[in-house]
């Protein structure tokens, strides 16, 4: 019910979850979590259950900002290895979304990855430290153009993200072909980056 009720916005998943327990529903860690994504957070009595339940989220934690850092520390790394780190969109998603991670880290303004799917920066505005302007992010915007609802089905196998307000699922044959033809397209428009990494690998 948590899934149907974000994706047709039915109702408030934490608020159905806590009615649900009152009326004898023993709650699991996954329904807990996913009530907690969905809106519990922001309920009190929702955070009393959690509590007396014996489970614990941290607050204070924000996964997609520690996501960002991880970007960043993998791009480090590869960079001194002498390795081109490619950074790859979601089918249909916004670069953008990327781009921020690597421009500001932990202070990327995210809270779902709904939100750094979608993500749209006016032109120019996105500048990117000298350390992460070598790293080759991919989008797969292109998806929004050739997707259709009558030929959905030739591009992916399911549309696992519909739940999370993301319109993507799992690549068939055919989508993962235009997935390897946008990396190919633009290791081969970025050709400098890939002497650039080339030259750092020689260089230790």
């Amino acid at each position: 019910y948590c899934l149907i009720s974000h994706v047709a916005r039915l109702g408030d998943c934490a608020e159905a979850v806590l009615a649900s327990i009152k009326k004898g529903l023993v709650p699991s860690y996954a329904l807990l979590s996913k009530a907690w994504d969905l809106g519990g957070v922001k309920i009190p009595e929702f955070r009393d259950l959690i509590r007396e339940n014996g489970f614990y989220f941290n607050e204070k934690s924000n996964t997609y900002r520690e996501i960002a850092d991880a970007y960043r520390s993998v791009a480090d790394t590869a960079r001194w290895r002498g390795i081109l780190f490619v950074a790859m969109q979601y089918p249909g998603g916004s670069r953008d979304g990327l781009l921020t991670y690597f421009e500001r880290g932990s202070a990327a303004p995210f809270q779902s990855l709904r939100e750094v799917y979608s993500y749209k920066s006016p032109p120019g505005t996105i500048s990117l430290p000298n350390a992460y302007r070598s790293v080759l992010i991919v989008d797969n915007e292109i998806f929004n153009q050739i997707v259709s609802k009558d030929n959905a089905t030739e591009y992916y196998l399911d549309f696992f993200a519909r739940q999370n307000g993301m319109n993507f699922g799992h690549t068939t044959e055919k989508g993962n072909s235009v997935i390897a033809k946008n990396v190919f397209d633009s290791l081969s428009s970025k050709p400098e980056l890939i002497e650039q990494a080339m030259k750092r690998k020689i260089g230790r």
